[in-house]
């Protein structure tokens, strides 16, 4: 029965001649376009992983003084307000 699928489906014979066509394009080509395709989506990733990981420190640094300003300001607010000790508080 095979050979009738492929009769009723040349399409399928076409896309694999194309494949091949492609794969004998880039052999003749070499490798040097597929490293120029490569370096670029390898770079920008690098810069944005050092990027995302320079954000994380910032924000992680930012964070815990924003935090502990907060604390302190909260901290005498509920003295003003409660005296209750900071300790007992937390």
């Amino acid at each position: 029965g095979g050979e009738r699928a492929d009769r009723r489906h040349p399409v399928h014979h076409e896309r694999a001649a194309g494949v091949s066509d492609l794969l004998a394009d880039l052999q003749h080509h070499g490798r040097q376009p597929v490293r120029r395709q490569v370096r670029p989506l390898r770079q920008p990733h690098r810069l944005h992983l050092q990027r995302l990981l320079h954000q994380q420190h910032d924000r992680v640094h930012g964070d815990e003084q924003h935090a502990v300003l907060l604390d302190q300001s909260q901290g005498q607010l509920r003295q003003r307000g409660r005296r209750v000790p900071r300790a007992a508080a937390s």
